[in-house]
């Protein structure tokens, strides 16, 4: 009973604006990129006329470097670009 007294009586915490920009970012970063991996492999066999294993290939290699760039950029900005070098 106690606990619920308390927590009526805190107020709401209010999350910076940044907070929502982000959120929404990461939204529409997800929605291109598996909408993006989704069709790559039509769009290089129906399209581009790639055979299946040419398109499997750039297929896995645009996987492969979407989770390999963030990874980069931090190393890239840790030591070259960062604040505290």
């Amino acid at each position: 009973m106690f606990f619920l007294l308390q927590e009526e009586n805190q107020e709401k915490e209010k999350y910076p604006k940044a907070v929502f920009f982000i959120l929404g970012n990461e939204f529409c970063e997800r929605f291109c990129y598996y909408g993006m991996r989704t069709i790559l492999t039509i769009y290089l066999t129906e399209e581009l006329l790639y055979n299946d294993s040419s398109a499997t290939v750039i297929f896995h290699s645009f996987v492969m470097l979407s989770y390999f760039t963030p990874l980069f950029g931090a190393l890239l900005a840790d030591s070259w670009l960062g604040k505290f070098k």
